[in-house]
């Protein structure tokens, strides 16, 4: 049983890997195409936010361009959060 639960766990994570790395890499994207889900009855939802916590003399937009929190979560069938991964990124502002 522990084996397969370390099966199941690697399997998540290299989705929600794989899914972060896509949105890292289009910034436009809103949904992940059904050909990455690699994992039956999953699904990933991204969420972006501002970036909180910065000095006050820290700018988060700059031109076109801001500093966002990007939050990958990936979903089971139940719509139950499985993993979650936040980075902060640079991105156009949208």
């Amino acid at each position: 049983m522990r084996s397969a639960n370390t099966v199941r766990d690697y399997a998540e994570t290299m989705q929600l890997i794989n899914a972060a790395e896509y949105f890292m890499l289009d910034s436009e994207a809103d949904s992940l195409p059904e050909e990455l889900l690699t994992l039956p009855g999953y699904s990933v939802e991204v969420e972006y936010d501002e970036a909180e916590s910065l000095p006050d003399d820290f700018k988060s937009e700059l031109g076109n361009y801001e500093l966002v929190v990007m939050r990958v979560s990936l979903l089971d069938n139940a719509s139950e959060v499985r993993k979650t991964v936040t980075m902060e990124r640079i991105m156009r502002r949208r």
